[in-house]
């Protein structure tokens, strides 16, 4: 029976994902994303041109869904070039998010997207690519892609990966979802909920070794160096810096702007495109700087800053008395904690943000609250900016958790000193 279901899963998946594919091909003249998507495909084997596996080299393939996978690997990128010197790794993305800021990363041989999760795509990129091993980062589990794998018999391991009971694997009917788990040869998972739950289906190569985004904020911590812009708008004033921030977050706590702000303000939105700031610019109660125009002559006096480009929150937290990270008021996904918590910030979020282990622990911890209305935001919001204790006490809860569950990339580095020559 289950390998019944399993065979049915294989033939209903190739046939949607056939189906899907002929209308995508049918749509694309009427839309830019659709064509963005093919052209991204198509410029695979642009990327790999001038990739070769040498004799005697190891090549590790890492798939990562986008920028917040890579910046969680990142650690162990650099630790593979420091333990592995003879190895090369290739990454790739799904999302144009992490393609377009890293395409160019040094800790790579060479850098491009997933192929589309078809036979003849998959086999092309593996006989180009010729793979020791492949690692997912969290939750990439593509059919095709894992079933092409292992017929190869190189192996696959799951990095960071989390699992709940809700999910379709440890249904009494998974619908071959189970046997795409059976074919990783080895889990990291984050917590021992997910070991227990793989160990029930009879999935028992795993290890509890916590999350690479420890050691990665960590470092990135380490590394900071201060924003002239931002010394420039803050001066000597408390600050506010909400992180990744969606409509539904701003809706949370903009009710509580006004002339007289008690302190500055920076947002950082998770969309930064053109259309997105100028709706945030327009739904703000009270005039708002923003980073890439930024003139101290101006803007110094104003309350609020808007962050309008990527790859600046991550050190920008560094300059912060409390923080918000968004996400959690909506449906999108709570978005990145640890990278304000490393600093030692007291970290407020949305209500929906119980699929996160690290919110979770991080509010058992005490130095994080979850709030559900603009009510609730303001009585945390006002103790935090009036009791200085309370507030260093809460960023030091954070940042001595984080030091506490650092060192996974050290443990996965040594599994792979007994599976590879170093």
């Amino acid at each position: 029976m289950k390998y019944f279901y399993h065979q049915m899963f294989n033939a209903l998946y190739s046939f949607l994902f056939a189906l899907v594919y002929l209308l995508a091909k049918l749509l694309s003249p009427f839309s830019s994303k659709i064509r963005d998507f093919f052209a991204q495909r198509n410029s695979i084997a642009k990327d790999l041109t001038h990739f070769k596996k040498e004799k005697g080299q190891t090549v590790f393939w890492f798939h990562t869904a986008s920028m917040g996978e890579f910046e969680q690997i990142k650690p162990l990128l650099e630790e593979i070039k420091i333990s592995f010197p003879n190895a090369q790794s290739v990454i790739t993305f799904f999302s144009p998010s992490g393609y377009d800021i890293f395409k160019s990363s040094p800790l790579a041989s060479a850098i491009s997207y997933l192929p589309l999760d078809r036979s003849k795509d998959l086999k092309n990129y593996l006989n180009k690519v010729q793979p020791d091993a492949l690692f997912l980062v969290k939750y990439e589990f593509w059919p095709n892609l894992l079933k092409t794998v292992h017929q190869r018999n190189i192996p696959i391991y799951s990095i960071s990966s989390t699992f709940r009971k809700e999910q379709l694997f440890f249904k009494s009917i998974s619908f071959g979802m189970r046997t795409l788990l059976k074919k990783v040869n080895h889990f990291f998972v984050l917590n021992q909920s997910s070991k227990n739950l793989l160990n029930k289906i009879s999935i028992n190569d795993v290890e509890v070794i916590g999350d690479t985004r420890f050691d990665r904020v960590l470092a990135n911590a380490k590394s900071a160096k201060k924003h002239t812009i931002l010394e420039e708008f803050l001066g000597d004033q408390l600050c506010c810096i909400a992180g990744s921030t969606w409509p539904e977050d701003h809706a949370l706590f903009f009710p509580l702007f006004n002339k007289k702000m008690p302190c500055k303000w920076i947002i950082a939105p998770h969309k930064v495109d053109k259309d997105a700031i100028t709706q945030l610019e327009k739904s703000l109660p009270i005039p708002a700087a923003k980073w890439t125009t930024f003139d101290p002559n101006k803007d110094a006096s104003k309350s609020v800053l808007i962050i309008d480009c990527i790859g600046i929150l991550s050190t920008a937290y560094l300059h912060g008395d409390i923080a918000y990270v968004g996400g959690g008021m909506g449906t999108k996904g709570l978005h990145n904690t640890l990278e304000a918590a490393v600093f030692g910030l007291p970290v407020i979020i949305g209500k929906n943000y119980h699929r996160y282990p690290e919110a979770n622990l991080l509010i058992e911890n005490g130095g994080m609250t979850s709030v559900k209305s603009t009510e609730e935001f303001a009585s945390i919001y006002q103790q935090l900016i009036t009791n200085k204790e309370w507030r260093k006490k809460q960023g030091m809860a954070n940042q001595n958790f984080i030091k506490t569950h650092q060192g996974a990339t050290e443990k996965i580095i040594s599994f792979l000193k007994t599976q590879f020559e170093t």
